[in-house]
């Protein structure tokens, strides 16, 4: 039988994150810059998505900027990363003993509707949404739920971040009265209500929620606070003239310099050795890679085996032992494992059978798809594609996408952003190399080669220069 383990609370105030949420020039925006010339807070980051605020409120407190612009491409991955990396700032800040850092996104909103649009985009691709479209160009667009729960998914690792965060965080989100659907899903006749315009759990992981209006006093809505203690639907909305999130976070909810993050323990399935790995890879913090290392030392993960980022099999602790030398700054070989371990066990003959076969299944490119090189290419492709490289023993997303980035010369974040020129060329050379007698070190052999040609590119200029 397990036992019981337990720990006293620590009563200490953790650092919120609050959401401001309201109307159209209600004044979201404006608070977070309030917030930004305050004393009692050290450096302040501002993510505009989509609002086109952050310049123009730099210097309208104090008349010098009060805080720091945030700079991203508009790219999910950069978002993303600018998020990791505010993270990343400040938990240093706070270990440090700084002033806590101050992070707000403008807005959550706009965040939203990009990864719909995204779902919206991965359906059309589907078969059955591309049937459908081809007979009714206006027909509606299906999204399964495999897709919801990847918006899902990427949303919630967001929001993992913001809700640790140790310092404060702060989301504008747009809010407005609503018909009122019944329980029947229709309209309820002359009865209005209010919905916050993002992801529907938002209001949920708030340790505040704020309700801003062009012609009313802020309102506190609900607060999951042992001070303020306004429960949502069985309180009244706390009108609070002239608030600022200042006097919100240092004064109502009494935060102070012993706050600390959310302890935070994420429930649910046991994760993949992918999803660790996809971590690993994703992140520059060490105390980050010390937990995916304990993660993957696991029995659950004991031994287990994945596809890195170079597309060789690696053990997932070794792989992640040496994403932390190299964040650490010393250098560390790639580690390959055995080539007697590699490639599919070469002297298992049901192993050789299955590889013979697989590659005797890559489907040739369509003679067609060459005419357009420049346009996207098209899901048929993708998927020939996909089951060549995967004929090559690179099974995993982030393993073609690699294979791809060297055959082709340029750095993409997904295999849906390849041209039909790109796609055929990589295609056949993956169809090349999945007929020879070990399909993953001729796979490997190409992209090597495309690399180092790629170096040799880049340093000639250089050494024409020293020569002249």
């Amino acid at each position: 039988m397990p036992t019981l383990n337990t720990r006293p609370p620590t009563c200490v105030v953790p650092w919120p994150l609050i959401l401001v949420e309201g109307g159209e020039k209600s004044g979201k925006s404006w608070m977070f810059a309030e917030l930004s010339a305050s004393p009692k807070v050290g450096r302040c980051l501002w993510l505009d998505l989509g609002e086109g605020s952050a310049d123009e409120y730099g210097d309208a407190i104090t008349g010098s900027p009060t805080y720091e612009v945030v700079v991203h491409d508009g790219s999910w991955a950069s978002i993303l990363g600018q998020v990791q990396a505010a993270h990343a700032e400040a938990k240093r800040a706070r270990a440090a003993g700084e002033p806590p850092v101050c992070l707000g996104i403008d807005s959550m909103t706009l965040l939203w509707e990009m990864l719909k649009d995204w779902a919206g985009e991965r359906a059309s691709k589907t078969d059955s949404n591309r049937a459908r479209l081809a007979r009714d160009p206006g027909a509606e667009i299906k999204i399964p739920n495999h897709i919801w729960n990847d918006v899902h998914a990427r949303w919630q690792r967001l929001m993992r971040l913001l809700m640790t965060f140790e310092g404060i965080a702060v989301v504008t989100a747009r809010g407005k009265d609503v018909i009122k659907i019944g329980d029947d899903g229709k309209p309820v006749e002359g009865e209005r209500d209010y919905k916050v315009e993002a992801q529907r759990n938002l209001q949920f992981d708030a340790t505040v929620w704020v309700r801003l209006s062009r012609d009313a006093h802020p309102q506190i809505v609900g607060a999951r606070s042992k001070h303020l203690r306004i429960r949502y639907g069985r309180d009244e909305a706390r009108v609070v003239p002239n608030m600022t999130l200042e006097s919100l976070v240092f004064e109502g909810l009494r935060c102070g310099v012993n706050s600390q993050p959310r302890d935070l323990v994420q429930l649910g399935r046991e994760r993949t050795p992918e999803e660790i790995r996809d971590d690993a890879l994703g992140t520059v913090d060490r105390d980050d890679l010390l937990g995916l290392l304990a993660e993957a030392k696991h029995p659950e993960h004991a031994g287990a085996t994945i596809v890195n980022e170079h597309g060789d099999e690696e053990l997932l602790a070794e792989m992640i032992e040496r994403r932390g030398r190299e964040v650490t700054g010393r250098p560390a070989p790639r580690q390959q494992r055995p080539q007697q371990q590699r490639g599919g066990r070469q002297g298992n003959r049901f192993a050789k059978h299955k590889t013979e076969q697989a590659a005797q299944d890559v489907p040739a490119a369509p003679p067609e798809a060459g005419q357009s090189p420049d346009e996207p290419a098209d899901a048929e492709l993708l998927g020939r594609l996909g089951r060549a490289l995967t004929a090559c023993g690179s099974t995993s997303g982030p393993a073609q996408v690699a294979v791809a980035n060297a055959l082709i010369g340029r750095n993409i974040k997904d295999l849906t952003e390849l041209t039909r020129g790109d796609a055929v060329r990589i295609g056949r050379q993956a169809q090349a190399a999945a007929r020879q007698q070990n399909p993953r070190q001729a796979l490997g052999a190409l992209v090597a080669q495309a690399l180092k040609s790629r170096q040799t590119q880049s340093t000639t200029p250089q050494q024409t220069g020293k020569a002249a």
